[in-house]
C-alpha cells in the first residue's frame, strides 16, 4: 500500500468482483481510442462499490498498451 496524498494508507481489495461488464465497456472504450477515436468516461457511484478497482484495472491495462493516463479524483 502507498500513501495517498493526504498520508492516510489505501486499504484496496487486489481482486476485481463484480465488475466485470462495466470493465469490459471501459476496455472497449480503451480499444476505439487506441484506434483513434476519443472518448471520455467519468465513473461514479456510492462509497465502496468498487469505482478504484476498476479504475486501478484499466489504468493497468491502457500503460500496458502504451497509453498515457491521467487520474482525476474528486
Amino acid at each position: 500500500m502507498s500513501p495517498s496524498v493526504t498520508g492516510e494508507r489505501r486499504l484496496l481489495c487486489p481482486v476485481l468482483v463484480g465488475r466485470g461488464h462495466e470493465l469490459e465497456r471501459l476496455t472497449a472504450m480503451l480499444t476505439s481510442v487506441s484506434a483513434g477515436g476519443g472518448r471520455l468516461a467519468l465513473i461514479a457511484g456510492e462509497a465502496g462499490v468498487g469505482k478504484s478497482a476498476v479504475v486501478g484495472e484499466l489504468t493497468r491495462r491502457a500503460r500496458s498498451r502504451g497509453a498515457r493516463v491521467w487520474l482525476s479524483y474528486c
